[in-house]
């Protein structure tokens, strides 16, 4: 195996030479003027193979940097994807004997600070009750992201007459992403490289697919629904929630409209979750532990798990026993298989003393 040479090595093989060649073969003082020039001609050629080492790493996709991947993108029309805006759905309660007025600047705050806008048409309710309205993060990125789970308050920015205090959540606010990482990029590329666009072949739909930035992978299934028909199973990179949202499922279904062959029919389906119940043989066997547990293994379904695939107890095992302070563990359960458009994620599960 080829092993790139250092300047020691470098070096080296220059003493040796003079040695050899001026020297009749007697070793060169580390203080002698020969030495010196050898340890900065070596210098030289050290800084010289770095520098084509460099440039044979631009030629490839897998192994250029940042700067090198951008241009190689713009081949392609390819760019890194910006930051998008987490958005859902909310319950506003309106009291007392008549309406209120909805108005593009209302506003809502999280108890950490994130704040919200309604995106809804300006609008008159003219009887008492709940409403539901659109919600989008004003500022965009993951951090906008909010879960019918969430147990913080969600309130006015500034009190609204004959509306009450509180903001309930009817719906995740979700498809809140960061800019796209360099590493995603790449796999887009690589993808772009390896299967160009041949009006709908096999990973065109998938590269559709990526150019949201919510998606985390995405599979593509044709003809499930008839000829021509082509079904693009999602799956969102928020490990809290999996399967994505309407709105994000929405500008997924904009991009496949919009690239897809005129013929196609093709549907962009959330991923379904598929529960793992497991009884955990542990040592420790306590709730911190048990939390731990749970915590690894969402990670790991998430990271590895895809539809069509089987989810080992093996695995799960190996990850368990990975946990800093775990003793031994056994799971007593089976091998879980998903289907066409399932993940796995952590259902229900026991825990015993091992």
């Amino acid at each position: 195996m080829w092993k790139k040479i250092t300047l020691k090595e470098i070096v080296a093989r220059i003493d040796a030479d003079i040695s050899v060649m001026l020297l009749n073969k007697k070793p060169v003082l580390r203080t002698s003027v020969l030495h010196i020039l050898a340890t900065a001609f070596g210098g030289a050629v050290f800084l010289y193979l770095r520098c084509l080492d460099y440039i044979a790493d631009q030629l490839f996709v897998s192994s250029c940097d940042a700067e090198f991947l951008k241009l190689r993108g713009l081949r392609y029309g390819m760019a890194q994807l910006s930051s998008s805006k987490a958005s859902g759905v909310a319950c506003l309660e309106i009291f007392g004997d008549t309406g209120a007025r909805l108005s593009g600047d209302l506003r809502f705050v999280r108890d950490d600070g994130v704040q919200y806008e309604y995106v809804g048409p300006e609008s008159y309710l003219s009887t008492p009750g709940s409403v539901l309205i659109d919600i989008r993060a004003i500022e965009p990125g993951a951090i906008g992201n909010m879960y019918t789970t969430y147990r913080g308050k969600l309130s006015y920015l500034q009190p609204v007459d004959k509306f009450t205090s509180d903001v309930n959540l009817v719906d995740n606010v979700s498809g809140g992403a960061d800019d796209e990482d360099i590493e995603r990029f790449r796999s887009r590329v690589k993808l772009r490289e390896k299967k160009p666009p041949m009006g709908g072949a096999d990973g065109d739909y998938i590269e559709m697919a990526m150019k949201e930035i919510s998606v985390g992978a995405a599979w593509e299934y044709k003809n499930r629904n008839g000829i021509n028909s082509v079904d693009v199973v999602i799956k969102s990179n928020d490990p809290k929630l999996p399967s994505p949202g309407i709105p994000a499922l929405q500008r997924i279904q904009d991009l496949l409209d919009k690239d897809k062959p005129l013929t196609t029919t093709c549907i962009a389906r959330p991923v379904s979750l598929k529960p793992v119940n497991w009884k955990i043989k542990m040592n420790p066997n306590d709730s911190s532990m048990q939390d731990l547990v749970r915590s690894q293994l969402s990670s790991l379904f998430f990271e590895t798990g895809a539809p069509e695939s089987v989810m080992t107890v093996t695995e799960g095992e190996r990850e368990i026993q990975s946990i800093p302070g775990m003793v031994a563990a056994q799971i007593i359960g089976v091998d879980v298989a998903t289907g066409w458009n399932e993940i796995p994620r952590v259902g229900s599960l026991t825990f015993e003393n091992y």
